[in-house]
């Protein structure tokens, strides 16, 4: 039977899935109240039924494929605790097992992963059941549709035998014919007598027709996806459809050992040694090299070889004992497949057939005397001859070499940066003066480096990497932003500007365009903490650059600064933090209408996120998006300098489906976007400017104060952090001019500056500081300076909205909130 998934056509702009629109923003506790109204965008035109697009997008730092998924709930190394559940209808009380039964499998599961994972992780878990759902089947006429139902009741009726406080996964059995269903990477929100927690969830079934060891890799299979790991194969073309590999326990070998794609998913498992067990033979490089099975993992092996098409593209060699976990599979022989990452996220794999003219995938193993050729890459791999359980393989890789355009995307390198930003895209803002950074390393900028200054020029920075084995020249870079900035991410970017670059190979540029981010300011709004929008960079493929999965990235911006109520002590209490009203918003990027989940998850101790549409679904029509009112309490409890994460998250459930449209299983709950809310407590700054006339010179002296106590050790120490932006305009509806000067404030916070006019008439000026890691931005009253009546007065129009409060009360709060989409994908 042909098996498809179930049809995703994407808006092609559409880079919106999980988008944020936010206005005043307290940090502390979150309690989110959700009140929605839905927007129906209109449909462009649909393609056909046999057309299939994959809704897991490709990595960016928005729009991202899931490496890592959600950062893990639990760590990849140590025990994985898992809380399983055996349920049965009320109306079909026999099992296939008992529980004691049921325990002896999942032992023998826990030998699977410590074997899989290279003693990496087992699998610590409390079996339960079997319970009464409490239920007939009648009243889950389509567990397709009811698998939460069947979950959360199962919970319920485990709820006085388990502490659910206890474990990060949850495992249901149903004692029925069922494929299987699972988060992948994301998390499943469910309520307890401990308290509501966020778990990696899987659904299970007996499926009697199956023998055990298919049964319990099944499971193995699920497991895996709820530890954050994809499909390795998906509708490639030729050899694979519908990860059809089976070799390869994330496709459909169950049981199987997981290919080495699987084994070095960057922050999701990362339990295979690239160093010392894979062999690398670069372009234009060969050599002959003995490689051991898979499943053992001997220091000074090989257990593969990785045949370098570009950084992006590469062949897999492995071998495959029909031992230990690769006992159960159909043959046994030299492994060979192709990893794309420009392809779907669950579509990387491709097995390569050593067996073409059989019409199977099943014998797709290589054997001596067999060579794979591969005319376009000039690359040819040999299995020469067997050596004990190995084999002994030449490869030579004779291709020409190309340009590898590359802007790193999150977890490039492995483990940094964190998820939704890019370590090669930051902004430059001359508040603090250029080439000074507010968030970064030694004078290296980190993650966004300054938030951008609403309405002036800022300087968006790209950084492009050559990884290939050619020069590139004449190289295009556009940068865009997305618009309208503030009001979330419709799918249109707007095109800021086109540079021209040359990247000599294993070289790299950094190439800025000048950016003035446009938005309506209230009146006496300073801008500086304005702009939440996302910025992306996209390389245009260079002359003869066949792998272009790296050419693009993106980094969201989307920081706010927010105050408490009276006075604000580290450490004391006081009166806590005010109680704010800011708004979400979510889109499904689909093209047909879409149950969307929205959960909230590892939340810091004392800070609370509740809301009616969180830990649920909410279905949107075809491109559609729905906002949410949120409400904000703070923790009155956090310290300054206290930097907190939450991460929030959109998923949908992709299932298989049959040429007629009916559901055949093998359902996931896979994220498409999130969001990551990072709160830092901050001391408060204050800046006071006055001026006088003198001699035809403005005379500008200003003083900055730091606020809530702040300790020595937190005091600007560095001329970056002490630089005070100062913006002197001439007011002249003909001929207006504005000078920019940035001054240095002492170890007592005195600054001044002499300003000699150009012209006579009235001249505007205000200070800006723009703040270090733990302290607020601020702006002062504006003065205006008549030169020619010699006279200076504060300006009738009112700071920003709130300022007095801002000098006033409490402490600040920087709440940054990177949002995250996946890029759009074709199959």
């Amino acid at each position: 039977m042909l098996i498809k998934m179930k049809n995703k056509n994407f808006f092609y702009g559409g880079l919106i899935t999980a988008l944020l629109l936010c206005t005043n923003f307290f940090a502390g506790q979150f309690l989110i109240s959700v009140s929605s109204n839905t927007i129906d965008n209109s449909t462009p035109q649909l393609t056909t039924d046999s057309d299939i697009t994959k809704p897991i997008f490709e990595i960016t730092s928005m729009d991202q494929e899931p490496i890592t998924s959600f950062e893990p709930k639990a760590p990849r190394t140590g025990a994985q605790d898992f809380a399983v559940i055996c349920a049965h209808f009320s109306d079909e009380p026999t099992t296939r097992w008992t529980r004691a039964e049921i325990e002896t499998i999942m032992g023998t599961i826990d030998d699977f992963w410590q074997n899989a994972s290279d003693g990496s992780i087992s699998i610590n878990y409390q079996v339960e059941g079997w319970y009464d759902i409490g239920k007939n089947a009648a009243a889950y006429p389509n567990l397709a549709d009811h698998w939460q139902d069947f979950i959360r009741d199962a919970i319920d009726a485990a709820d006085s035998d388990i502490n659910f406080n206890n474990y990060d996964f949850v495992l249901v059995w149903i004692n029925r014919w069922w494929r299987g269903w699972s988060t992948i990477g994301s998390w499943f929100n469910i309520n307890t007598d401990e308290g509501s927690f966020s778990v990696g969830a899987s659904l299970v079934g007996e499926r009697d027709a199956e023998a055990e060891a298919a049964v319990w890799g099944r499971v193995a299979h699920e497991m895996g996806h709820a530890f954050g790991l994809g499909h390795t194969h998906g509708s490639g073309t030729a050899t694979t459809k519908n990860y059809e590999s089976w070799y390869s326990l994330m496709a459909r070998a169950y049981p199987s050992h997981l290919n080495v794609y699987s084994r070095i998913i960057d922050g999701a498992t990362g339990w295979f040694a690239t160093g010392s067990n894979q062999k690398v033979i670069d372009v234009g490089d060969s050599d002959t090299v003995v490689v051991r099975p898979r499943h053992l993992d001997i220091t000074g092996d090989y257990q593969a070889i990785k045949v370098r098409i570009s950084g992006t593209k590469y062949y897999m060699v492995e071998v495959i004992d029909r031992e230990e976990e690769d006992a159960w599979l159909p043959d046994e022989g030299v492994y060979i497949y192709i990893v794309d990452k420009s392809e779907p996220d669950d579509d990387e794999c491709t097995d390569q057939d050593g067996t073409p003219g059989t019409g199977t995938v099943s014998d797709c193993l290589w054997d001596v005397g067999d060579t794979f050729t591969d005319t376009t890459n000039s690359i040819t791999i040999e299995v020469k001859s067997q050596i004990g359980n190995g084999y002994e393989i030449s490869v030579t890789n004779a291709g020409a070499g190309a340009p590898d355009l590359k802007i790193a995307e999150w977890g490039d390198p492995e483990g940094s940066p964190p998820p939704y930003e890019s370590v090669d895209i930051w902004v430059d803002s001359q508040v603090n003066g250029w080439g000074h950074y507010r968030h970064r390393y030694g004078t290296i900028p980190v993650g966004i480096g300054d938030e951008p200054w609403a309405n002036h020029v800022n300087r968006l920075y790209g950084r492009i990497h050559n990884i290939g084995q050619t020069d590139a020249t004449g190289v295009q870079v556009k940068y865009y932003e997305n618009l309208p900035i503030g009001a979330g991410d419709n799918g249109a970017w707007n095109l800021i500007g086109t540079k021209t670059v040359d990247v000599d190979a294993g070289d790299y540029v950094e190439e800025y365009i000048e950016w003035t981010p446009s938005i309506t300011l209230s009146p006496g709004d300073s801008g500086l903490m304005a702009i939440h929008s996302c910025v992306k960079i996209e390389i245009v493929p260079a002359t003869g650059e066949t792998s272009t999965g790296n050419n693009e990235a993106q980094e969201n911006i989307d920081n706010f600064e927010i105050v408490s109520t009276g006075s604000r002590n580290p450490g004391v209490n006081a009166n806590g933090y005010t109680t704010i009203t800011t708004t979400m918003q979510f889109a499904n990027p689909f093209r047909t209408e879409e149950d969307i989940y929205v959960n909230i998850l590892d939340v810091t101790e004392g800070w609370n996120v509740t809301g009616a549409y969180f830990g649920k679904f909410t279905t949107l029509p075809s491109l559609g998006s729905k906002e949410f009112d949120v409400t904000v309490i703070p923790n009155p409890k956090a310290p300054i300098t206290e930097r907190i994460t939450v991460q929030m998250l959109a998923g949908y459930v992709s299932y298989a489906e049959d040429p007629q449209g009916n559901f055949v299983g093998d359902m996931h709950l896979e994220p498409f976007g999130g969001v990551t809310f990072t709160a830092t407590i901050m001391y408060r700054s204050e800046i006071e400017i006055e001026a006088e006339i003198i001699n035809e010179e403005i005379h500008i002296m200003g003083h900055i104060s730091f606020l809530d106590d702040m300790g020595g050790e937190f005091y600007p120490s560095e001329e970056a952090d002490s630089n005070v932006l100062l913006e002197i305009a001439f007011d002249d509806i003909q001929e207006p001019m504005t000078e920019y000067v940035n001054v240095f404030f002492d170890e007592k916070g005195d600054f001044e500056h002499y300003h000699v006019p150009t012209r006579p008439g009235n001249y505007t000026i205000r200070a800006y500081y723009a703040g270090t890691e733990f302290i607020a931005s601020s702006s002062s009253d504006t003065l205006i300076a008549d030169t020619i009546a010699k006279t200076v007065i504060t300006s009738s129009t009112p700071p920003f909205p709130g300022f007095e409060l801002f000098l006033t009360l409490g402490s600040i709060i920087l709440v940054v909130f990177f949002v995250r989409t996946w890029k759009r994908k074709q199959i």
